[in-house]
C-alpha cells in the first residue's frame, strides 16, 4: 500500500527476506509496450547472505519507451551488488537504457554486475537508443554478457573501476 510518485532514482523498495538473498526488487519479467519502466531497489540486511538492490530477469519495452534501473546494495554480508543483471534488459526501439548501481558495504560489492549470458541493449539491429551505466562501490563487473546498441552510444564514464572477462561491448 501507500501512495506517491516513483521516479528514476527516487522511491526505493527495500529487501526484507531471510532466504540467503534479500532483493530490493527482483524482476522476473517486466514488459511495457512503448511505455517507460522505472525500477528502484535497495538490498536488505541479511548478514549471512547477499543483498541485491535489483536483480533483473527480463525487462523490455518498445518504441521510445525508456528503461531506468537504480539499485543500492545492502549494508551487511557479501555480494551486496546494486544491480545484478542476470537476464535481458532491452528495447526494440530508441528509448534510452540507464543502469545506475551503488555497491553496498563489505567484500566484492559491485555497483553493477552483468552476468554471463545477460544482454543489455539488443543483439540485432532493432535497438538504436543510448545505454548509460554508472557503478559505484567496487565498480562494474561484466562476466561474458553483451552490452550493445546499433548507434554506438554506450556511456560507461560513470564507472569508477571495471572488471571483466569474455566481454562484448
Amino acid at each position: 500500500g501507500g501512495s506517491g510518485t516513483i521516479s528514476a532514482g527516487s522511491g526505493y523498495a527495500v529487501g526484507n527476506n531471510s532466504n540467503n538473498t534479500q532483493y530490493g526488487v527482483y524482476t522476473s519479467n517486466i514488459t511495457a509496450a512503448g511505455g517507460n519502466i522505472i525500477v528502484n531497489g535497495t538490498g536488505g540486511t541479511y548478514a549471512s547472505g547477499t543483498n541485491y538492490g535489483v536483480q533483473t530477469g527480463s525487462v523490455s519495452t518498445t518504441g521510445t519507451g525508456t528503461i531506468n534501473i537504480h539499485g543500492t546494495g545492502g549494508t551487511v554480508g557479501t555480494n551486496n551488488w546494486g544491480i545484478y543483471a542476470s537476464g535481458v534488459t532491452n528495447s526494440s526501439g530508441s528509448g534510452a537504457i540507464t543502469l545506475a548501481g551503488t555497491g553496498g558495504t563489505g567484500a566484492s560489492n559491485y555497483g553493477v554486475y552483468v552476468y554471463s549470458g545477460s544482454t543489455i541493449g539488443y543483439t540485432n539491429t532493432n535497438y538504436t537508443g543510448a545505454i548509460t551505466i554508472s557503478a559505484d562501490g567496487a565498480g562494474f563487473y561484466e562476466s561474458g554478457g553483451i552490452i550493445q546498441t546499433t548507434n554506438n552510444s554506450i556511456d560507461l564514464s560513470g564507472i569508477n573501476t571495471f572488471y571483466g572477462s569474455g566481454d562484448t561491448i
